[in-house]
């Protein structure tokens, strides 16, 4: 074989071999490497998302630092219902998406903080004026106006988040009409995790959204979830302090779940733990050593 053709598959194969290398190697960014300020003032939404596409891009395998400091988030655009979509569209801060290996982890000082005058609820399309259509229940989407959820896990697998402040700021929600089947049933998540595993979170203050402090929406499976939340507060949300509609094997040490629906305005059930088996079967919950005010169980009857 000719010499020169032999070095030059020899050169293919190392570079080939140093990208699966660099593609699977555990990197550690903190937030303001991103272009986040920090400062209470500049709106840092956009350098979350940076961050979180950075993360997807390369499957996790990585630390996202999460420096001291009040973050401004939230992102939300008026589209009138444009093309069938909803009148006020909210963006999610932290959306990872198939990842695993993979960790955000801040300090007692790292707040996450909505910024103010958010619409939420029912919204003319047209106008953009709150819809007060004098109903309960309301669903049409072209009307709905979401804000969003704060960290959203989709489809991830040995997760932590850890150490942080995420303030939903309700009480500067923009209220619209009721939608939903009762009460504003739209997306302002502290927390969403939906089909994932292995997941912690561990020493967060989640208050103040307007839907959930956290929601776990996993697809029943043989195999167990792994979910852990421990030695956090969700307080002063509008619906619930968690919200448990699916999966396998839950558990919550040491967290406090008070003070639903005591901000700005209250969704039914407005319970501090509220489990309902809408996913299908609901298996192994274990609680030790949590509060909560008031909480919410139902699961389907059981099939003759």
């Amino acid at each position: 074989m000719n010499l020169s053709l032999i070095t030059g598959i020899f050169f293919i194969c190392i570079k080939i071999n140093a990208t699966q290398i660099c593609a699977q190697s555990y990197i550690e960014k903190d937030i303001k490497s991103f272009g986040a300020k920090g400062n209470g003032k500049t709106n840092d939404h956009k350098s979350f998302q940076k961050a979180a596409a950075y993360f997807n891009s390369r499957g996790g395998n990585g630390k996202l630092i999460i420096s001291p400091g009040t973050y401004i988030v939230g992102k939300q655009i008026f589209t009138g219902g444009k093309a069938n979509q909803h009148a006020y569209k909210g963006e999610d801060v932290l959306h990872f998406v198939n990842i695993k290996n993979f960790q955000v982890q801040g300090t007692s000082k790292s707040v996450l903080k909505y910024a103010d005058s958010f619409k939420f609820g029912a919204f003319d399309p047209a106008t953009g004026k709150p819809h007060e259509h004098g109903n309960n229940s309301f669903v049409i989407h072209t009307y709905a106006a979401f804000v969003g959820n704060c960290i959203n896990l989709e489809n991830c697998n040995n997760i932590s988040v850890k150490d942080l402040i995420l303030d939903g700021n309700n009480k500067s929600l923009v209220l619209g009409g009721f939608y939903g089947d009762v009460g504003r049933q739209l997306l302002h998540n502290g927390i969403f995790i939906k089909n994932s595993n292995n997941i912690i979170v561990n020493k967060l203050n989640v208050h103040h959204f307007g839907l959930d402090g956290i929601y776990v929406f996993n697809i029943l499976n043989k195999q167990k979830d792994n979910i852990t939340l421990s030695n956090s507060r969700f307080e002063y949300n509008a619906r619930q302090g968690l919200s448990w509609t699916g999966g396998n094997s839950l558990f919550v040490i040491n967290c406090k779940f008070n003070h639903t629906g005591k901000g700005k305005f209250a969704s039914p059930p407005s319970a501090g733990v509220d489990i309902e088996a809408e996913m299908g079967s609901i298996r192994n919950g274990v609680f030790e050593n949590y509060l909560a005010a008031e909480y919410s169980i139902l699961l389907p009857p059981r099939s003759a």
